[in-house]
């Protein structure tokens, strides 16, 4: 027979345990890659009693994320182009700023410079304007030595820049490493700890802020990674872990030949686009 008190035990249990899930995700509001989650109950095996089944209660089922992987995908393209954008900005601003400055620029010196050997050519015999276009030639030259040491100050920054960028995506392509080896243990996506699964999309974030990935999730929770597309440099898959790694040419400053480290052999790769990497590439190789 159907125990009433037992059904409204459990029932009683049910809503208690989505209050501590509605409870957890309030004190969770501000934490950083945290997702919402959601408690799910499941009906309980009728009981028959002649030739009719009587319900018996409810019981929790499951706790999920409110998770959509569409949405969350896109979200990591736009941040990709997104922060392609800010380093070209930022690099892209200081080279105006240094050479359009009117006091550390090359206009004003020049003019100076074009405007003694003007006045030099009218009165070649004159020591004054002598002296005058030799001041301003040095001058010229003073400006030049300048602007090549900041615009050679912006070359060795980005290549920091380019090398901390590299250094950060081996640290997550680890750190992810890990946490599928973590997720591959539970068997399946349903069983997995909805903080594990958060831990893994916050490094997928990361990882798409530095370069363009694309995603390929399998039946435990755990991912591939590749850069730009399907046909990119693997980053992690079930097997190992890529190391990247940033060879610059003197002779061509423009030129940055990335290094992918799959097999033990450091080889050159063309799929690192978007990103805040890719921005820094861009720069170099267009401005």
């Amino acid at each position: 027979m159907v125990d009433i008190l037992n059904i409204g035990a459990g029932a009683t249990q049910l809503y208690r345990s989505a209050l501590s899930t509605v409870s957890n995700n309030i004190a969770n509001l501000n934490t950083e890659g945290y997702s919402r989650q959601i408690s799910e109950g499941s009906q309980n095996a009728p009981i028959q009693m002649g030739g009719v089944y009587l319900g018996d209660g409810a019981q929790l089922a499951n706790v999920k994320r409110a998770f959509n992987e569409f949405h969350e995908s896109n979200l990591r393209n736009s941040s990709s182009e997104l922060t392609t954008q800010d380093p070209m900005i930022q690099y892209a601003d200081r080279i105006v700023d240094i050479m359009g400055s009117k006091t550390g620029g090359l206009s004003s010196a020049l003019d100076r410079f074009f405007a003694a050997a003007r006045d030099l050519s009218s009165d070649p015999g004159s020591i004054s304007l002598r002296n005058g276009y030799l001041r301003d030639a040095d001058g010229l030259a003073v400006r030049f030595r300048e602007l090549s040491g900041q615009l050679s100050s912006i070359e060795n920054e980005t290549q920091s820049s380019i090398n901390l960028q590299i250094t950060s995506l081996n640290n997550l392509g680890e750190q992810l490493f890990d946490v599928n080896r973590l997720l591959d243990k539970n068997g399946a996506l349903d069983q997995q700890p909805p903080a594990l699964l958060d831990q893994r999309d916050s490094i997928l974030r990361d990882m798409a802020e530095i370069a363009k990935i694309k995603v390929t999730q399998s039946t435990t929770g755990s991912v591939e990674v590749r850069l730009d597309d399907s046909n990119g440099a693997p980053v992690v898959d079930q097997l190992r872990v890529t190391t990247f790694s940033a060879n610059f040419d003197a002779t061509l400053p423009g030129q940055t030949e990335i290094l992918a480290n799959v097999y033990g052999t450091p080889t050159p790769t063309t799929s690192v686009v978007g990103g805040s990497l890719g921005g820094i590439m861009n720069f170099r190789s267009q401005i």
